[in-house]
């Protein structure tokens, strides 16, 4: 079963988009903090150095 993930709402980073995890282990992405969404839920932020783009996921 695939879990949809929307975007979310951090208070730090913005609208974010999900990243699958084995994507963010594979690709040129650097973990950058824990962060709570605006449900209170806890998750990773993400970032692409080259693009300077940023997601969420759990690591």
């Amino acid at each position: 079963m695939k879990k949809d993930h929307p975007m979310r709402y951090f208070r730090n980073y913005g609208d974010l988009e999900w990243i699958p995890r084995r994507e963010y282990m594979n690709g040129p992405w650097q973990y950058v903090a824990s962060a709570k969404d605006d449900d209170g839920r806890v998750w990773d932020i993400v970032d692409r150095q080259d693009t300077g783009e940023m997601r969420y996921t759990r690591i």
